[in-house]
């Protein structure tokens, strides 16, 4: 069996253009690769809104390709909401652009996938989860109700079906169950575990010349993913969310009766070039200049690697 090439890139922020810019000169030049899997906050900053991007509209009503099959998490953000709807209920092949949703595990090109979309918030994490919304009926079968509920219908049906969308921008336990739950069942092994957050405690017991990487902030790093991470013990874990680059040497995981494994953890920068710190610096900009323009972000992708 022939090895899978995977493309991964990490926070996009709403810089769509750039992303698939960047992976086709990458696929046309190291490809083709088999897959392309996003980490950290697909969207850009701001209200989860109505309007499904710009620069998003022709791939996700399927009038345009993408030039690698992509499969995403950090389904929120500004029109998070209204795309997340639509390619829930679009007919099965008419596009390439996947959302995979709140958690899970799932197989991609015969790889085991698991993923955390969203990150930790204590009031979120705590509370009871809400009921789940109700779409109104649909004209077709959903998609996976793991990843969005929503309803094809008319126009008017259309604003309610955004509506009834469980949009993921903080994660809670009922979620964390479910992952652990399916983990569980898994027979196989994990290949690649996805998270919006790098894991608490990843660059603890670092091998003699290796050092924390310039611009982490340790306050932003989960214990829930460091949690899942021990449940999953993945081959690879990728994570965005910090906006920079590091590849930890691999460590080893508890023997917990399937013997030693090692993972290989990549933090992978932003498309945009931010780190997580400029971020913050230019989110009370954005919310006082919301109505403005936007500037123009710059060309990139936080990293690619490609999956042997």
């Amino acid at each position: 069996m022939s090895a899978v090439k995977v493309l991964l890139a990490g926070d996009c922020l709403g810089a769509f253009s750039a992303l698939f810019k960047k992976v086709t000169a990458v696929n046309s030049k190291n490809g083709p690769f088999d897959l392309l899997l996003c980490v950290g906050q697909f969207f850009e900053d701001g209200a989860d809104g109505v309007d499904i991007p710009e620069q998003l509209k022709q791939y996700v009503d399927g009038s345009a390709k993408l030039p690698v099959p992509t499969y995403f998490i950090g389904g929120y953000g500004k029109g998070s909401a209204a795309t997340l709807a639509a390619l829930a209920v679009a007919p099965a092949g008419s596009h390439n652009l996947q959302y995979l949703g709140r958690c899970g595990v799932t197989q991609l090109e015969a790889l085991n996938i698991a993923f955390l979309d969203g990150t930790y918030n204590p009031a979120t994490f705590s509370a009871k989860p809400p009921p789940p919304k109700t779409p109104p009926p649909a004209k077709a079968d959903s998609a996976d109700a793991d990843c969005a509920t929503a309803a094809e219908g008319t126009a008017n049906e259309g604003t309610a079906a955004i509506a009834a969308i469980d949009v993921c921008r903080h994660y809670n336990q009922s979620d964390v169950a479910k992952l652990k739950h399916q983990l569980m069942q898994l027979p196989g092994e994990v290949d690649l575990l996805l998270t919006c957050e790098w894991p608490a405690g990843v660059l603890q017991q670092l091998p003699a010349g290796q050092h924390e990487p310039p611009g982490f902030q340790p306050q932003h790093a989960s214990g829930v993913a460091a949690d899942i991470a021990v449940a999953a013990r993945p081959r690879y874990h990728i994570a965005g969310g910090q906006g920079i680059f590091y590849a930890r040497i691999p460590y080893s995981n508890p023997d917990i009766g399937a013997g030693q494994r090692a993972t290989r953890f990549l933090g992978l920068g932003s498309v945009t070039g931010r780190t997580l710190q400029q971020q913050q610096q230019a989110a009370p900009a954005a919310a006082a200049n919301g109505a403005q323009q936007q500037g123009n972000s710059r060309a990139g992708i936080g990293s690619q690697q490609q999956q042997q």
